[in-house]
């Protein structure tokens, strides 16, 4: 049983208030296994480009011996028909982070107890507590609900939904001990790739090679990285990830020169002799790799082979040179990802909502009016009728990523 004596819970709204604690905050998110996401330059960062017009409130649990919990969220405003006020878990849209939370297991009451009792000071009509990333979501989920239901005293409704699926791979301490433990036909995609490449370039597996991207060259391998994945998508009529969502260039390039200096951006190239095959654009913190987003070349020389498979690869074997044993793939399926070992989890997320009619009503409402603008502007308009139109695309609506809960 863990003290609870002497537990202090502090909130602050804004990181000038805390750079001092930057260095025991991420010492503490990494000792509880939690992810990237959730450090102190990413949060300060994703607020930097998204917080706007939105009330930051980050909860940092303290004891005798330091930080027991952190939880970064924010507060907003949102307008569809009606107005609903949402907290969220900072990073938790814009950008296609999950999360495993920073907080000791068994300060979950006493931290949630804290939680609750400054709620009560607050204006709100939802909490999403999410998504909770898929690998240790289902532990999650089942130690925070058990936490929160002794902590509401029936004033608050708990939903718990299956938002999303996530593709994680496990890595083993050699390539050849990753490879033999593949099935067999993901074995023989793999293979099959090399000896693709083998025709094209009899010597390609002598002369592969992988850079990680450094203080020198980071500009120059952002920059291509991104124009390769633009070409890739506009080509086939969509506006990739860069085009999709908003300042998502500004984002990525902000975050890469940051977290390249704390040695965790991992944008790797993959070349053959004078060609660029493709990049990986990941980060590394503590054993874990998170991938976000990849590129290949259009050149004609390597159409016919598919080069996703070798990529990814020469990928992982920088990965577990490193002595990563997983790779987070992030949000989706997808059969390329399934073929070379990935493995799905699901991403779930809690909501909470305080149990009164007019509360019921209000969410009721909202969530109708949320489905349609998904339904019309997402699902008919953006994915299926944008991009068969002769005018530019816009990115992604801003309105529509905060109604998305």
């Amino acid at each position: 049983m863990a003290d609870i004596k002497n537990i202090t819970c502090q909130v602050y709204a804004s990181f000038e208030e805390l750079n001092d604690t930057r260095d025991d905050w991420d010492k503490f998110v990494l000792n509880t296994g939690a992810d990237i996401f959730l450090t102190f330059d990413w949060c300060k960062i994703w607020w930097q480009y998204y917080g706007s017009n939105r009330n930051l409130r980050i909860y940092i649990f303290r004891n005798d011996d330091g930080i027991i919990g952190i939880l970064p969220m924010f507060f907003e405003k949102i307008w569809l028909l009606l107005s609903l006020w949402a907290g969220k878990i900072i990073g938790s849209d814009f950008t296609l982070a999950q999360f495993t939370l920073p907080i000791r297991e068994e300060y979950y009451d006493v931290c949630l107890k804290h939680l609750f009792e400054d709620l009560k000071t607050l204006k709100w009509h939802i909490i999403r507590i999410g998504p909770l990333a898929g690998i240790s979501a289902n532990n999650d989920v089942n130690l925070l609900t058990e936490a929160f239901y002794r902590q509401i005293h029936n004033n608050v409704n708990i939903r718990i939904t299956d938002s999303a699926v996530q593709t994680y791979y496990k890595l083993q301490p050699t390539w050849e001990k990753y490879h033999g433990s593949l099935k067999r036909k993901q074995r023989q995609e793999i293979s099959h790739k090399y000896n693709l490449l083998k025709r094209v370039a009899p010597d390609s597996v002598s002369y592969l090679k992988s850079a990680i991207a450094d203080i020198k060259n980071v500009d120059s391998f952002y920059d291509d990285f991104v124009n390769m994945h633009q070409i890739y998508w506009n080509g086939l009529g969509k506006l990739g990830h860069f085009g999709d969502w908003p300042e998502a260039y500004q984002f990525h390039q902000t975050m890469a020169e940051i977290q390249l200096k704390h040695d965790r951006l991992r944008l790797i190239q993959i070349s053959l002799n004078d060609d660029i095959l493709g990049y990986e654009y990941a980060y590394k913190f503590g054993n874990k790799y998170y991938a976000f987003l990849n590129a290949r070349t259009k050149n004609g020389n390597y159409e016919n082979i598919g080069l996703g498979a070798i990529i990814f690869s020469e990928y992982a074997k920088v990965a577990i040179g490193e002595k990563v044993s997983l790779i987070d793939s992030m949000r989706g399926k997808y059969e390329h990802k399934l073929k070379l070992g990935g493995e799905l989890f699901p991403i779930k997320t809690i909501y909470l909502l305080p149990k009164n009619i007019s509360n019921k009503l209000r969410i009721n409402i909202f969530f109708k009016v949320a489905g349609l603008l998904n339904l019309l502007y997402y699902r008919i308009w953006f994915l299926r009728l944008a991009h068969k139109l002769p005018f530019k695309r816009s990115p992604l609506w801003k309105i529509w990523i905060r109604t998305t809960l």
